[in-house]
């Protein structure tokens, strides 16, 4: 939103750096407890589901997303002006 409404482009790579380096701490959380007890939790699951469902399909998803943002956004800003 910050991206098409105040024009920082910018704070969508903040954003998703931080997005990837969370589900890098989150994956290395899971594995370390994995490690540490030898067991796959219920938890350590849904991580990787997430983190699989990010890899595949979530890049098209996401520009989705980013497509319907950008048309809403600029259309609230133009009634705006």
């Amino acid at each position: 939103m910050l991206r098409y409404w105040a024009g920082f482009d910018r704070a969508s790579i903040v954003f998703l750096v931080l997005i990837v380096v969370d589900n890098l701490v989150i994956l290395g959380l899971g594995i370390v407890d994995y490690l540490l007890t030898g067991e796959f939790e219920t938890y350590q699951i849904t991580i990787l589901i997430v983190l699989l469902y990010g890899v595949t399909f979530g890049k098209r998803d996401f520009k989705r997303l980013d497509a319907y943002l950008k048309r809403k956004l600029t259309k609230r800003k133009q009634r705006a002006s």
